[in-house]
């Protein structure tokens, strides 16, 4: 055997990103909440527009022809770009009659006790004191100094990337959206890294679509790199914006800085990226855009609609894990808020939830169009699959396989070519995180490194899959541990076959699990009850062929524990927002019955979702044992790092480094908020975090603990 070094021995090829015709068009809005903008920004012949590589820089870029032309053609189509650096006339007279600064002016926002009223001050001292703020957020554009900076991007973006692609389709939509007057376009990423705004901002002028401005903080920076950031596009957020609420600077500037503004940018952490990517070298690069929405018909549709019903976590879940009573499955779960959130801009209860809920179907929109790239495939399998290794040829089968179940799940993907090409490629690119090791078969196997580098990569990677699964993911944790609940009272786990699960029952389990969740992990639409979310849940384990429908003769084990207890009038039911399927569920329907297919690629498939969403449910566990540690109150930071040096502790141990993730810990102390396991109290600066009475017994944690260990596969 003979191990093989990627970075010498082997000369790889490397792979064109698609460019053919029959792929998903990705990234609809919602059109139960934007029917006008799903019409209006879409057309069917959008979908065979292909794609095109933004960098790839060529003589028909340009106006000119020739020799020169050729080897100067990048400096031609930047000079030929059309930037718009002008600054509205009547800016200043704008923002003086916004509504927010209006508000101010004629005392209608509170202010602290020190401040005088001033409402006799005349408006050319208001417009005076406007324009100081304006000039400390915002200059004029230099299209000079624009247009170079763009053309050195993009001499280290194609060092750096073999190309970055984007697809026509959702350039003319979002070209749609900029065409239509008087009205701005806002664009949210979901940072995939930290080049996202250097790309959006390249994107946009290369294509003509305008010049976004984004904002940056303004104490980060000197005041010459502030001068030149702001003649660049850079918005800085005002000296007074980090002042008190209630003092009077501080509610101006937050005015005069929602009227005119964007998000915010790390520049040192973007040239950092840059320089990270330059030598390591990243492949290529999938831009995507969502179909753009418009924002005023969803707040009018929302508004119709919005319902602050149902109850908090604590209420719904609670009683379930300490054994009081069953949970309450036939209610919607109210999402909380912290109170005192520190923002630009105070909300009042309404607009919190209008705001949030606008984010879950931004998130689930972006989410939806990214494309799932080689690399990503490759670490789920790695991480997932094959943790102990594989032979390439198994490989192969195996990362086609797993690419088809996503293009079925209206997903798509940023490769194409040969397979044995593409997954050499996706090797090369992880070349820091396997071995490589050629038998004398004449076949070659691939183990991924025990290393914590190697582990944390791979599961960075992999959580690109979860959105796509996720569904499937969160169902078939139900039913294991709805067959975790039979193992007692079988004589061996080769029984657990022969089990058949009742659909109702499996419904009830996936109900607590998708409570215990957050909607933005879930992906799950504020337009969609948690119930039906649920249910289709199921239905996709059936389609998919996981849950094998099976009739019930007498002497079957029948996975049917749980208390019958549903109302007769579901929220779900009760409610004519829903699509006409929700309303199909029968006590006939409830009542079929599934056992677990044993189909070995179905068996594979089943451990592998499990697999999918374990390190969530992983983390959860373990910051119950966490809770055991914990010592007096403490601030929300600091019980945020103890609890994440734990488990990078807790990994060592195990190996298990897909749970050493900031998000994940993040994820799992706001669930603990929510179902009140730790308290929170106001503190200086941000709030103080203690166990709540209820979890300082020992004995209270233990169900915990057991409530969370049933859906994680072992």
């Amino acid at each position: 055997m003979k191990t093989l070094d990627l970075d010498s021995e082997w000369k790889l090829g490397t792979v064109v990103p698609f460019l053919g015709k029959c792929r998903p068009f990705v990234g609809y809005c919602c059109q139960r909440c934007t029917p006008k903008s799903w019409e209006f920004f879409f057309h069917k012949n959008m979908i065979s527009l292909g794609f095109c590589n933004v960098i790839k820089i060529s003589e028909g870029n340009t106006r000119f022809r020739g020799w020169l032309v050729r080897r100067l053609c990048c400096f031609f189509t930047v000079c030929d770009w059309k930037i718009c650096a002008d600054t509205p006339s009547d800016l200043q007279k704008r923002i003086f009659h916004s509504k927010r600064v209006q508000d101010i002016v004629c005392q209608k926002v509170p202010q602290s006790k020190g401040d005088a009223p001033e409402t006799s001050m005349p408006v050319p001292q208001w417009m005076q004191r406007i324009h100081s703020i304006l000039c400390q957020i915002q200059s004029s554009v230099s299209p000079l100094l624009l247009r170079l900076s763009h053309w050195v991007l993009l001499k280290l973006l194609n060092q750096m990337f073999l190309g970055v692609i984007i697809h026509n389709g959702q350039l003319e939509m979002v070209r749609r959206a900029a065409e239509v007057p008087d009205v701005p376009v806002v664009f949210l990423s979901t940072h995939k890294s930290q080049l996202d705004r250097l790309l959006l901002q390249l994107l946009l002028i290369s294509q003509g679509l305008g010049t976004p401005r984004v904002t940056c903080e303004y104490k980060t920076y000197p005041s010459k790199c502030r001068t030149l950031l702001a003649l660049l596009g850079g918005v800085f957020l005002p000296q007074g914006v980090e002042q008190a609420r209630d003092s009077e600077q501080g509610v101006l500037s937050r005015a005069v800085l929602a009227s005119s503004s964007t998000q915010t940018l790390s520049l040192w952490t973007s040239l950092w990226t840059i320089c990270r990517a330059a030598c390591r070298g990243l492949g290529c690069v999938r831009v995507d855009f969502a179909q753009p929405f418009s924002l005023q018909e969803y707040v009018a549709n929302s508004l119709f609609r919005q319902s602050s019903s149902g109850k908090c976590l604590e209420e719904l879940l609670l009683p379930e894990i300490l054994g009081k009573r069953c949970s309450i499955l036939d209610c919607e779960k109210l999402e909380q808020w912290s109170p005192g959130s520190k923002g630009i801009i105070a909300l009042n209860t309404e607009q919190e939830i209008l705001v949030y809920n606008l984010g879950l179907h931004t998130l689930s929109a972006g989410v939806s169009c990214s494309a799932i790239m080689a690399v990503q495939i490759m670490s789920a399998l790695f991480l997932h699959k094959h943790k102990e290794g594989v032979f390439l040829s198994q490989l192969m089968q195996d990362f086609v396989w797993l690419t088809e179940e996503i293009l079925l799940r209206s997903y798509d993907v940023g490769f194409s070519g040969q397979v044995r090409d593409v997954v050499l490629h996706a090797l090369f690119l992880l070349r820091h995180c396997i071995s490589l090791y050629h038998l004398s078969l004449g076949d070659v196997l691939v183990v991924p490194k025990k290393t914590d580098e190697a582990m944390t990569e791979l599961s960075q990677h992999s959580t690109a899959l979860l959105p796509v699964f996720i569904q499937e993911a969160v169902g078939v944790c139900a039913a294991s541990a709805l067959l975790v609940e039979l193992l007692p009272y079988l004589g061996s786990p080769e029984q657990l076959r022969d089990v058949v699960l009742v659909q109702e029952e499996l419904h009830n389990k996936t109900v607590l699990l998708v409570q215990l969740l957050p909607r933005d992990f879930l992906l799950c639409q504020p337009c969609q009850s948690l119930y039906n979310y649920c249910q289709v849940a199921v239905d996709k384990l059936i389609q998919c062929g996981l849950l094998v429908a099976e009739e019930m003769p007498s002497d079957v084990l029948v996975c049917d524990t749980a208390q019958k207890r549903f109302t007769k009038r579901l929220l779900w039911k009760a409610t004519d927002d829903f699509a006409d399927s929700d309303s199909d569920y029968s006590d006939e329907t409830g009542n079929c019955c599934f056992k677990i297919s044993q189909v070995e690629n179905c068996s594979n498939f089943f451990v592998f979702l499990c697999c999918l969403l374990s390190p969530l449910l992983k983390t959860l566990e373990r910051a119950t044992v966490f809770l055991w540690e914990m010592e007096s109150p403490q601030s929300e930071s600091q019980y945020v790092e103890k609890l994440h040096c734990f488990l990078a502790r807790k990994a060592k141990e195990d190996s298990s480094f897909e749970c050493v993730c900031r998000t994940l810990t993040t994820i799992s102390v706001r669930i603990y908020k929510e179902l009140g396991v730790l308290r929170e109290a106001v503190g200086q600066g941000e709030p103080i975090l203690h166990l709540s009475e209820t979890f300082r017994a020992k004995e209270n944690q233990e169900k915990l603990e057991k409530f969370i260990q049933q859906f994680i596969y072992s």
